[in-house]
């Protein structure tokens, strides 16, 4: 099961009527307008007026605002054909983000549910620095070490029991992954690699071995990520991603 969301498309009832320069700029004014209301509301936005997807960061989102955003869009739907413009339908319905249509709908989900990510991930991290300090532990830095063909890093965090893997998507030998060997690296040494660190699209692997090891992939133009378990720890999917999480707030 994952989290409900809100999905609602937007369309001319007319639609062999050509869009005007109004139009447009009514369509842009209303996509302004509801993104502020959603940052008010700690929600987050992806896609367009042909197919969004309304996303709640701390909790699913609930009846009433799903309700309340309905509203608001009825409102201002409303508001235009009483200004005498052209008369929309409202499509929209709430669902579950695995149920998104294919169309549109998942990467507006991509987009909504990303934005939430990374702005749970950078608050967590405000207060884990606030209660820490900024300085790193020396236990929450990652020692490296380059393969013998020099085509994969790896990285070991023993206090986490977690191991980071990176390589090139083709899976050649890449000069740039030989600068890190041998050293312990901390976020910032990730960012020089990976810049958008803190929101890759993770996306969960099964092993063909033991289940119960959790393992995690994201790629990043021509770099792939895996992230999984130290051998022996027994941690699962979930235990892998909020260990990891602990690691980018705190490291």
């Amino acid at each position: 099961m994952t989290a409900n969301v809100a999905w609602f498309s937007l369309h001319r009832s007319d639609v062999q009527r050509k869009a005007t320069d109004a139009t447009s700029q009514m369509e842009y004014q209303l996509w302004d307008v509801l993104v502020n209301w959603c940052e008010a509301r700690s929600l987050f936005l992806g896609g367009s007026i042909d197919g969004a997807v309304v996303y709640a960061a701390l909790a699913s989102l609930t009846p009433q605002q799903y309700r309340a955003l309905r509203a608001w869009l009825m409102a201002w739907l409303n508001a235009w054909s009483k200004d005498g413009q052209e008369t929309w339908d409202l499509r929209m319905q709430m669902t579950e983000v695995s149920s998104l249509p294919l169309l549109g709908g998942h990467l507006a989900g991509i987009e909504a549910v990303s934005q939430a990510q990374e702005f749970l991930v950078q608050r967590l991290a405000e207060g884990a620095l606030s209660l820490a300090g900024i300085a790193i532990p020396l236990q929450q830095r990652w020692r490296s070490a380059l393969s013998p063909l020099g085509d994969s890093l790896e990285l070991r965090l023993a206090r986490l029991e977690l191991l980071l893997f990176i390589s090139r998507n083709d899976q050649g030998p890449s000069a740039v992954l030989g600068r890190f060997n041998g050293q312990s690296l901390g976020r910032g040494d990730l960012e020089a690699l990976i810049p958008e660190l803190l929101s890759l699209h993770w996306r969960e692997l099964k092993s063909a071995g033991d289940l119960s090891v959790g393992e995690w992939t994201a790629e990043y133009r021509d770099w792939r990520l895996n992230l999984c378990a130290d051998p022996g720890s027994r941690l699962d999917h979930r235990e892998v991603m909020r260990r990891w999480l602990v690691w980018l707030c705190t490291g």
